[in-house]
Formats: structure tokens, C-alpha cells, sequence
């Protein structure tokens, strides 16, 4: 029998409250033990991950575990120093003082995680949450069963269960109870639509939220790139991973018209080399159930006669085999939502910056955005003009791997960031601490005693020069 989720929540709420987790050596412990058990349940992992999304170890290690690992190792690394008082300097009006912020736990945390990559999206806000000192429930997608039942036994050996729970619908009577109780931040990432209910309810409840959403993510592909081997196989690699299936795959391709021709006829050569005969030979993940393979098939079938390359799918298996659809009228591309799933969108365009302003009327806030050419002018166009938090030149999807750079969305994409230093921040409350001499006061402070106006802005200037 499920405990009640208000159970879970008592227990987690006394344990943080016996002030435990505050202790680094305590954190760092406990970071330790998932890494181990990640390292432990591996093989599990993988096995898991082929069954519930037909995705190979090879590409579930490096879309998913081995950034799980990454994140492990940066958080054990740098907890101590992350978690230090950071002295700042004083200014006039808090002259013979010093000053300073910490990082401090929020509490009680409550994450949510999507099916597209279950390990990575569960686990890595789970590692921030832990590393700045909270206690976490986890709520894992219903779509990936195998795979929840491995990190089900993974977070039960890390972890007692009043400081880190996995929850599933059946703790609940309805999603809705998740904000009944005292909840101190959430976390989530999925789609849009979902989101801002989220956002609403966390809204209604003053609960403290990150979103992780998506959109429709573009593709800008310059002059030369059509026959650039290296680039072409970025493009190829970072659309079909996941089966496309990815918050920031290239959602469509803006394409210089000189070349467009000439750049569909060499995708569709490296989708052949990369991806060969996937109907066949299972060589791409599934699309993940039904009603997502539906959405995608109707999309196939607006567009059948713009289809110049695949379109074949595979209803039982839920494998759509890799297509591009060629559409002369760039308006099409807004007619689509976000496309999450194999397929290349792609149009023409006949100078830079009507590019980038098909990009403004097509999704103005991406959650990701590409730009392939080695034009300078153009990249700073572009990086400044593009209103995405992720932006990469000459490659897709990568630069979210770094732990070291913020990874979030802006408005309908999403709202704040994580992973790395920044994740540890983003569950942390950040408090501004000054702690003053008791016997220091400065007299231009008090308004009917001390100096007048004029001394008071005198005083105040050479202040300023003093503490520079």
C-alpha cells in the first residue's frame, strides 16, 4: 500500500527540521551514496532505458548518465565552498560593518520530471536539491515504467525516505493535492500547456518554482554549411537524438535559399550514414506512446506532398523513420507546434535578417537556439537579437551539457535556471547578512541631529572614494 503523500510530507518536514541536512559532511555523504548506487544499478539503468524508449546504452550514457555523473562529481567537489559565507564590500551607509550572503536550505522541495530523458531529468535538480541542503519528494513520469522502477530502487538505498521520496499518482487522489500541503519550492520540467497550470497553482499557494519548458527552438543554416561534412552531422545527430523527443532539438530549419537545395540532398546522405534503415533496424528510440505518435502522424499527413525524404512509420513498433518536410511558404512553420519528434522542418529565406525575424514571429522566447556560419556579423546579429537563454554556434543541444553555464527558459520557455553552481543557488534561499560594531554610528544618518544636507552629501561623496 502507497503512504499518503500528506505522510510523506510530516516525515520529510520533522526530519528537516532537526536541522541535519544543514550539515555539509551530511550532504556530501549522501551524494556519495547515490553516485554509488548510480554506478551500482548501471547496467540496470541501461537495460531499462532501451525498454521503455528503445534508446541504446551508448546514447542513454551520454544524453543521460554520464551527465548524472558529471553533475555527482561537481556538487561533491565544490558543496563546501558553494556553501560559504561570501563577504561583500560595505557602502556609506553601512560603514564599520561587514557584510556578506549565504546560501541557505529552502526546506522542502518537490521535483517533477518528464519521460524524454527520466535519469537525467530526475536526478540532476534532485543532486542541486541535496547539495543545498534540502529534502526532496520525486514525482517520475508514468510513461517510463522500467526505468522508474530502477531509480525507485536507487533513491530507496540513498536515501531514508523523510529526506528523499519517490511518489507516483497513486499517493494521491488528484494532482492537485501536491499544493495542499506546505510545499517550500517545485521544480519542474515538461511541456508548455502543463506548465502553466503549474505556474498557476504554484502562484495561488506563494510557492517559490523553476520551469523547464520548451517551445519551438530554431535552426538558422548560412551559406557554405550545405557541404560542411562536421556540420551536417551535428545537425543530424542533435534532431534525431531522442528520436527528437528533446526540449531543445532543433524544432525547424531556417535555411539560406542559395543553398537549400544542395543542403537537403546532403541531409538526407548523413541521415542514411547515421541513421540507416531505422524501420528495419531499430536503430532510433521510440516514440514514447500512442497519442504522441498520432500527433506526429497528422503532421505527416498535412504535409504529405511536402515530404521529399522518409515519411514511413511503423505503428505497432512506434518508430517514425527520420523525414524532411520542405515548405517554400515560411508562415507554415508557425501553423506547427513544437514538433517532438523525427521530423526536419525545414524553409528558405532570402537574407539574414528576415531570418531572424521569422524567428520572432515564429516563437519569440525559444528555449533553444542555433545559428550555423562563420560570419561574425552575423553571429553577433543573432545573439543579440534572439531572445533564447541557450544559444549555440555551429553545433545543437551541447552547450546544456555544461555544468558550469545556466541552462533555463524565458517566458513562455520557461522560468529560472539550474545545473552546476547555478542549480545549488537556484534551491537555495540567498540571505544578506551585516553585522555591525555596536559602538560605530555615523552621524549623517540621523535626519534631526548631526550634519545638515549640504555636509551630509559632502561626508557622503568622500565615503563613496574611501570604500571603492
Amino acid at each position: 500500500m502507497k503512504i499518503k503523500y500528506t505522510n510523506i510530507v510530516k516525515k520529510q518536514r520533522d526530519f528537516y527540521n532537526t536541522n541535519i541536512t544543514r550539515d555539509i559532511s551530511f550532504r556530501k555523504k549522501a551524494l556519495l551514496q547515490l553516485k554509488n548506487k548510480m554506478e551500482e544499478y548501471e547496467e540496470n539503468l541501461y537495460e531499462a532505458l532501451e525498454i521503455d524508449l528503445n534508446k541504446n546504452a551508448k546514447e542513454a550514457f551520454l544524453s543521460e548518465i554520464g551527465q548524472v555523473y558529471d553533475e555527482l562529481d561537481l556538487a561533491i567537489k565544490k558543496v563546501n565552498k558553494w556553501s560559504k559565507t561570501k563577504k561583500v564590500k560595505s557602502n556609506y551607509t553601512t560603514f564599520g560593518s561587514k557584510s556578506g550572503k549565504v546560501l541557505l536550505p529552502r526546506g522542502l522541495t518537490f521535483i517533477i520530471s518528464p519521460f524524454n530523458y527520466p535519469v537525467n531529468l530526475s536526478l540532476i535538480p534532485l543532486i542541486s536539491s541535496i547539495a543545498a541542503g534540502n529534502v526532496a519528494i520525486l514525482k517520475l513520469s508514468n510513461l517510463t515504467p522500467s526505468t522508474n522502477s530502477v531509480l525507485q530502487n536507487i533513491i530507496d538505498e540513498s536515501f531514508k525516505e523523510e529526506h528523499v521520496s519517490v511518489v507516483s499518482d497513486q499517493n494521491f487522489k488528484s494532482f492537485n493535492d501536491i499544493y495542499k500541503e506546505e510545499i517550500d519550492f517545485l521544480f519542474f520540467t515538461g511541456s508548455t500547456k502543463t506548465g502553466k497550470i503549474i505556474q498557476q497553482k504554484c502562484v495561488e499557494n506563494d510557492i517559490p518554482h523553476i520551469l523547464e519548458l520548451g517551445g519551438k527552438s530554431p535552426t538558422i543554416v548560412e551559406t557554405g554549411v550545405d557541404t560542411q561534412k562536421h556540420s551536417l552531422e551535428r545537425i543530424v545527430w542533435g534532431k534525431l537524438l531522442n528520436a527528437g523527443q528533446t526540449c531543445v532539438a532543433p524544432d525547424y530549419f531556417l535555411v539560406n535559399e542559395k543553398i537549400v537545395e544542395n543542403f537537403i540532398e546532403n541531409l538526407k546522405i548523413e541521415i542514411q550514414e547515421q541513421y540507416p534503415n531505422v524501420l528495419e533496424n531499430n536503430n532510433l528510440p521510440k516514440i514514447i506512446n500512442k497519442d504522441s505518435f498520432k500527433r506526429l502522424e497528422k503532421i505527416l499527413k498535412k504535409y504529405k506532398d511536402n515530404i521529399v525524404f522518409g515519411g514511413l512509420t511503423d505503428k505497432e513498433n512506434l518508430q517514425i523513420e527520420p523525414t524532411i518536410i520542405y515548405v517554400e511558404d515560411s508562415t507554415e512553420i508557425k501553423k506547427t507546434e513544437e514538433i517532438f519528434g523525427p521530423i526536419f522542418f525545414i524553409s528558405k529565406y532570402e537574407n539574414f535578417s528576415e531570418a531572424i525575424q521569422l524567428i520572432k514571429e515564429i516563437d519569440p522566447n525559444p528555449l533553444a537556439a542555433y545559428l550555423f556560419t562563420n560570419n561574425n556579423i552575423q553571429i553577433s546579429h543573432f545573439v543579440h537579437e534572439v531572445n533564447s537563454l541557450n544559444i549555440a554556434i555551429n553545433d545543437v543541444i551541447v552547450q546544456i551539457s555544461n555544468p558550469n553555464v545556466p541552462f533555463g527558459g524565458i517566458k513562455t520557455s520557461g522560468v529560472g535556471s539550474y545545473h552546476g553552481r547555478f542549480g545549488f543557488e537556484s534551491f537555495s534561499l540567498q540571505k544578506n547578512i551585516m553585522n555591525k560594531k555596536w559602538n560605530t554610528n555615523l552621524p549623517l544618518m540621523f535626519i534631526n541631529k548631526g550634519t545638515n544636507l549640504s555636509k551630509t552629501r559632502s561626508l557622503m561623496r568622500k565615503f563613496k572614494k574611501i570604500l571603492r
